[in-house]
């Protein structure tokens, strides 16, 4: 899957796992090479899935051996420590090529972290991320059945996945072995009538040892492929988790909206579809779509934004959508400067009264467009960087 489908994937390892079983020394070298692999290839980031894999991390700490509430390691006595930056560094001594070091802590087992595990992993530079169960389905249709995106700790901010494994759609994996087909049912349930959830793709490796759940793995995959995402990466979402619960939202007295402190968060969305931004007196704002549940708002990557709202549709040329992130973007009249960059080969959607009526100048090669039944333009660009582009529109 990871060379079949050209996505950004996040793959982690235990690292006692690969080194703590002497009945498994015989493999060590195979595991260490089919590691080596896959942490080369070009859209995989690394993660650590700890040293250890604590069951329960409530618990683990006051256990005087190892063994009962994680992998059974001879001589190890739990250290929030060697877990984070004892796992990274050996990963990165050891597994990720040059150019690469591990960027992911996946929580394991009942994925409780503690405050000091927590900062323990904040240290290293890590992101982190696991835990929550959102899994709602036609079968439990309960708003109940979706986690927030975080759980606060003390001081500290554990990033929830957005939906879970094969492993809940598997029973604990008992079976059926092909539950996993289910999770599309969770994504089209926290997408409308409101979006809830990113879609994201949680699996082991051990779902290939069934026929059954590889066929529901491709069956997701190959469903996820027909929908107008944004791929990213694990890093690149779980920095926005906290970031958004620092964002500030403020309205000045001649209705203006300043929304600040952003950091990563690059879309804000406005409920409801009668106003949208006004970017004749915008700072910060590129473009807009309306969606199901409301008009998104999309940044040009600022700190902070401002923006009046209107009940007309923007005129301007404007981005409506894309699959990569906004690097430049600059407006002046109906031209258009921009840079997009991404992990597949970037598309945009330009809106705008003139966007029928734009010429292209790029560098890139092979780029295509086409018009939509609503007007707007498609560009299709074979690179994942579009480089410096601009549009000329005609009013």
């Amino acid at each position: 899957m990871l060379t079949q489908y050209d996505l950004p994937h996040t793959v982690s390892i235990v690292e006692g796992e690969m080194t703590g079983f002497e009945q498994y020394a015989d493999r060590r070298e195979l595991m260490f090479n089919t590691a080596r692999d896959i942490f080369a290839l070009p859209n995989v980031e690394i993660a650590t899935h700890t040293y250890s894999h604590p069951f329960k991390w409530q618990k683990v700490a006051s256990a005087e051996d190892s063994g009962k509430y994680n992998l059974k390691l001879d001589g190890y006595t739990f250290s929030a420590e060697r877990e984070a930056k004892g796992s990274k560094d050996f990963i990165d001594k050891n597994l990720a090529p040059d150019g690469k070091e591990t960027e992911v802590f996946l929580w394991s087992g009942d994925a409780l972290p503690t405050e000091r595990m927590l900062a323990a992993v904040a240290r290293t530079g890590m992101v982190n991320l696991n835990g929550g169960n959102t899994t709602i389905r036609k079968a439990s249709p309960a708003h109940s059945r979706v986690s927030p995106m975080a759980r606060t700790v003390g001081n500290q901010v554990q990033v929830y996945a957005p939906i879970m494994n094969e492993n809940v759609y598997t029973n604990d994996w008992t079976g059926p072995f092909d539950g996993f087909r289910h999770v599309i049912e969770t994504f089209e349930m926290t997408e409308k009538p409101l979006r809830l959830k990113p879609i994201n793709i949680y699996y082991h490796f051990y779902i290939g040892t069934k026929l059954a759940g590889l066929r529901s793995l491709k069956e997701v995959y190959d469903w996820t492929m027909t929908q107008p995402i944004h791929p990213v990466y694990v890093s690149e979402y779980a920095v926005k988790v906290p970031d958004f619960r620092k964002a500030m939202l403020g309205q000045y007295l001649d209705g203006t909206w300043k929304v600040s402190n952003l950091g990563s968060i690059r879309s804000l969305r406005i409920v409801g579809s009668d106003r949208k931004p006004d970017l004749s007196t915008s700072t910060g704002i590129v473009g807009a779509t309306e969606l199901h549940d409301g008009v998104y708002v999309h940044t040009n990557g600022a700190h902070a934004v401002t923006f009046k709202t209107t009940g007309n549709d923007i005129a301007q040329p404007h981005l409506v959508a894309a699959n990569g992130r906004v690097v430049d973007w600059r407006r002046d009249g109906n031209s258009v400067e921009f840079r997009i960059k991404g992990h597949v080969p970037v598309q945009i959607e330009i809106g705008g009264v003139a966007a029928r009526a734009c010429g292209i100048q790029t560098s890139a090669t092979g780029v295509s467009r086409k018009t939509t039944a609503t007007g707007t333009t498609v560009y299709n660009f074979q690179q994942r960087d579009t480089g410096h582009v601009r549009l000329n529109c005609q009013a």
